[in-house]
């Protein structure tokens, strides 16, 4: 007798919940990281605010660039990153700068010193092989073979100790206001608000002369901690659209699958075995029906002559 053939274990069990977990924690996520900030700040208290000081501040914002298509080694007696990044950054000032000569930095860009760098990897290339084998209907055994290769026994073969990197370190500007305002509970609030423009000197600019000192504008404030104050509380577009397109949607469709896998097809594979049941009870009845003979009354006319005997002769002795 034939052995039935084993059905191989569903994957559905194992990538669904996997592909869940991620669906879930893009979502919440991007929502949380995004989304809910901006929510807890929309709805913050409306007020007035006054501005009693305003100033730009200014400083040093480095950035390192290393070059991932050269393995180049840094000129002797060059400076190292990390260390003339962070003086520039926190012993030197530009306004300082501009007001003494002596108190600038010896330069604010140059080649320095980025360390030990691997340029380069050189690998081998190894080879596994796995073996999978099913039992056909006639008890036999077919096997299949499937081999895969990477890469391994990875070592550095090009390096340099003392890695060429280029630094450079503009003037970023940083707006700075002192404000006094009233809560809805009649508190009188004296808070700083800043904002960073970056590199950009005509926004920062721009900004105050927005608000001077001695005027008044709508702002909002937090409940929850008064020396954070907003004059803007509006949703950002594109923080919306990111969670949509990479949160949402892939959630929507998650959902979409589970209703029709679980809600949807069960009750039309129901349905259709419910009619093929009522289908089959069908025919059957129709088969096993029988025509009954029809019942008609006899009459006289219709009924056979009787058999006809003939007269017994007599004997006369």
């Amino acid at each position: 007798m034939p052995r039935p053939r084993s059905r191989p274990p569903s994957l559905r069990p194992l990538w669904l919940p996997m592909l869940g977990v991620v669906v879930l924690g893009m979502f919440f996520g991007l929502f949380f990281g995004l989304n809910y900030p901006e929510i807890v700040r929309h709805g913050w208290p409306l007020t007035r605010c006054r501005v009693l000081d305003a100033r730009v501040d200014q400083r040093y914002c480095c950035k390192t660039t290393c070059s991932a298509l050269t393995c180049s080694s840094a000129p002797f007696g060059a400076p190292s990153c990390g260390t003339v990044v962070s003086q520039i950054d926190g012993q030197f000032s530009p306004s300082t700068c501009a007001a003494n000569s002596t108190a600038c930095p010896a330069a604010t860009s140059g080649t320095c010193d980025n360390g030990y760098q691997c340029c380069s990897q050189c690998c081998q290339t190894c080879q596994s092989c796995s073996t999978s084998c099913t039992t056909n209907s006639d008890g036999s055994k077919s096997c299949h073979q499937s081999c895969t290769t990477k890469q391994c026994n990875c070592y550095c073969c090009n390096s340099t100790a003392h890695k060429a990197c280029s630094y450079s370190c503009p003037t970023c500007y940083n707006d700075v206001l002192t404000i006094s305002y009233t809560t809805y509970k009649g508190q009188a609030v004296n808070a700083t608000y800043r904002q960073d423009f970056d590199k950009d000197e005509s926004k920062a600019i721009g900004f105050l002369d927005e608000h001077p000192v001695d005027s008044i504008s709508a702002c909002y404030y937090n409940p929850s901690n008064l020396n954070q104050i907003a004059f803007d509380v509006k949703f950002t577009a594109w923080k919306w659209v990111v969670t949509a397109l990479f949160g949402m949607v892939p959630l929507l469709a998650l959902l979409l699958f589970l209703l029709g896998s679980y809600a949807l097809m069960p009750l039309v594979r129901a349905v259709k075995r419910r009619r093929a049941r009522s289908q089959g009870i069908g025919h059957t009845a129709e088969g096993s029906s029988v025509q009954q003979p029809e019942h008609k009354r006899v009459t006289a006319d219709d009924a056979p002559p009787p058999p006809y005997h003939p007269p017994a002769r007599s004997t006369t002795l």
